[in-house]
């Protein structure tokens, strides 16, 4: 990608694409209030609600359980999830 970039800069300098003066400005604008900060602002109290019912309803005692589920790990032993039984 760096060769690239590289060769397309000599592309357009080769064709004059590249302006010679650049009006471009960098403003500055510091913290404002507008409404993104107050959306921010409401789902981090969401975020954080949702945080604490986790904590409340016993939610990483039930990711502990989903970890042992079955009694071995999911991960180290390969099986088959068909469904055998029969109808």
């Amino acid at each position: 990608m760096a060769i690239a970039g590289y060769l397309m800069e000599l592309v357009f300098g080769a064709a004059s694409l590249i302006p010679r003066q650049h009006s471009a400005r960098i403003v500055s604008q510091g913290l404002a209030w507008n409404y993104t900060t107050f959306l921010d602002m409401g789902f981090l109290c969401l975020a954080a609600l949702l945080f604490w019912r986790f904590l409340r309803t016993e939610g990483p005692a039930m990711l502990g359980q989903m970890a042992r589920a079955g009694g071995h790990d999911h991960m180290a032993s390969p099986h088959n999830h068909r469904d055998d039984r029969q109808a």
